[in-house]
This record gives C-alpha cells, structure tokens and sequence, in this order.
C-alpha cells in the first residue's frame, strides 16, 4: 500500500474546483486496457481464466449492485423499488427519461446488454469506478478502489 500525498488529490474534489489534468485520460485509458487484457480470454489460458471468473463471482453483490444500477434502476419509475435511489436527473432531463423509458428500441438494446453482462465473462471489470476511487496529479493517476 502507498500513501498518496499532496499533491495528489481525489478526482471529484479536484473536478468541483475546476481543475484538469493533462495526462488522466491517456493513465485511465492505460489502466483500463492493461487490466481489461490481462483478465481477458485473450490473455489468460482457459484453466486460469476458469480459476478466475469462479473467484469474481463470489462477490454477487457486487454485480448484483451493478447490474440494477445500470441496467434496471434506470428503467423504474418509482424510486422507492430502486437498489440505489438515484434521481439525479430532476428537473432538468425529466423529459428525456421519460422518453428513453417508454422508448421499445431503447429498452430492448438495454435488455440485450443486460443479457450480455449477466452471461458474457470477457475480463474482469471494475463495477464502481467512479471519480471518488481516483487520485491525481498534474503527472500521475492512480486507481485506489
């Protein structure tokens, strides 16, 4: 384990205040390559990948977690029914939700990749990578979740 000092900061704070970082989308693209490939079919041999997948899915929470908050959550009208209340859109993109909710094309895609996540394990991938589970520096990114 590192401690990460000054002038590392949390992505999220260092975003409110307006700041930006020259390299953070190059690191994250890196990051997330290297680790997509190195969990992947691609890269992994069968035996290991099985070995693999068998231990990612011990955390069903997790992609529990995941899959009603992207794939679900999204499509309920009552909040109340949702995993994680998320009503960030009020007011401002009420109208867009609704449209996107009772859009058939929108919600057969979303069915279809819901489908693909449940079914499909390509690599690992991180479920809860958000901006409060990075730091960054003018020069560096580091993922701490």
């Amino acid at each position: 384990m590192e401690f990460l000092s000054p002038p590392m900061q949390i992505l999220r704070k260092a975003l409110i205040e307006g700041k930006t970082f020259p390299h953070f989308a190059r690191h994250t693209a890196e990051f997330m390559a290297s680790t997509l490939f190195h969990t992947s079919d691609l890269y992994l041999q069968a035996k290991k990948k099985r070995t693999a997948v068998s231990s990612w899915e011990e955390n069903s929470e997790m992609c529990g977690l995941t899959e009603n908050v992207v794939f679900t959550d999204p499509f309920l009208t009552d909040a109340s029914k949702t995993a994680f209340p998320n009503r960030h859109t009020s007011p401002h993109l009420d109208e867009l939700v609704v449209s996107l909710r009772s859009d058939p094309d929108v919600i057969l895609e979303v069915s279809a990749l819901k489908d693909k996540f449940l079914r499909d394990k390509q690599a690992l991938l991180h479920g809860d990578l958000h901006t409060g589970s990075v730091m960054v520096s003018s020069e560096r990114t580091v993922f701490i979740d």
